[in-house]
């Protein structure tokens, strides 16, 4: 079961990234990407391993989850695709959001042009372009694994690595403060207070039925709820995965012989946009960076679990 074994795949998940760092430090950023690519890949892998190994095993090869499974039944493993990794590593951790598995995504399919194709993706890619997000995912994903970052780097790296990604969080921040600034004035310009414009565009914001002119959001995600925007105050809208559900006592009304069940579900927020204003705020970084909820609700009726007694026996 070692191919599958979450110790296994960290420690090699560790040589790969140790060799991204000596060809970073003999200024081979190209090969230092590619390594940095196999080496979070693996490192994803131990994190869904340390849940169980057959989370990483390809389902489509019965004898690969055996070994997953504790079976020795061959040598001849295979496991699961970058894509497929990255994707259930937003089921289990909210840190990892939809913002992380992209730029996750990316750096897979960078590597795989360069070892599958004659271009070199990375070549002229400057490091400041990558850098800082691969280093808040591997804190991310370390975390996932049961593990940190020192332990993965190393104390003197892990420091760097640390402060790079704690810049860029700044940095993100007040970019996204900037973002909401400039929404904000230009909203007043456009519609100045106590207005009839401003009335409006307001009323026809808080009537919308669905988030206008945010057709991709809908779709990325599972299910949206309104929020006042934080740079004009319009209805506004968040966006979320499910993340869990769950189903209250039945409630029947014996005078009138009805039932019913209710079931609240919680979202996971990953986006939020305004039609008023033109505010779009994507990624767990950003919408922290502007104070959103992390989560939301919503309740629905839905089919009972079980048919109420009638009472005749």
């Amino acid at each position: 079961m070692i191919a599958f074994d979450r110790d296994a795949l960290w420690s090699k998940s560790k040589v790969f990234i140790e060799r991204g760092l000596k060809s970073r430090d003999e200024g081979d950023t190209g090969t230092f990407h590619m390594w940095a690519a196999l080496a979070l890949e693996l490192l994803g892998k131990a994190a869904l391993s340390k849940i169980h190994p057959a989370l990483v095993a390809d389902p489509t090869r019965f004898d690969s989850l055996l070994v997953a499974c504790g079976q020795a039944v061959t040598d001849d493993t295979r496991s699961i695709a970058a894509k497929t990794t990255y994707e259930r590593l937003t089921q289990i951790s909210k840190a990892f959001d939809d913002r992380a598995k992209s730029f996750c995504v990316v750096m897979a399919n960078r590597r795989n042009e360069e070892l599958h194709s004659g271009s070199s993706p990375t070549t002229d890619l400057d490091p400041r372009a990558w850098v800082p997000e691969f280093w808040r995912i591997v804190i991310i994903i370390c975390e996932i694994a049961g593990g940190n970052i020192e332990q993965w780097l190393g104390p003197d790296e892990a420091r760097r690595a640390r402060e790079v990604s704690t810049d860029a969080s700044r940095v993100t921040a007040a970019a996204v403060e900037a973002r909401i600034e400039h929404c904000r004035d230009d909203f007043a310009r456009r519609y100045p207070k106590d207005s009839a414009v401003l009335k409006v565009v307001l009323e026809t914001a808080a009537k919308a039925l669905w988030p206008a002119g945010s057709q991709d959001l809908v779709q990325a995600n599972d299910s949206y709820q309104r929020i006042g925007c934080p740079a004009c105050t319009a209805s506004a809208w968040l966006f979320g995965n499910e993340v869990g559900r769950h189903r209250h006592p039945l409630e029947y009304d014996e005078e009138h012989g009805v039932g019913w069940q209710m079931e609240s579900v919680a979202y996971h927020t990953e986006a939020f946009a305004c039609s008023a204003c033109g505010l779009r705020i994507i990624g767990r970084v950003e919408l922290d960076a502007a104070e959103l909820a992390e989560e939301f609700e919503e309740e629905r009726e839905v089919e009972p679990d079980y048919e109420p007694d009638y009472g005749n026996d």
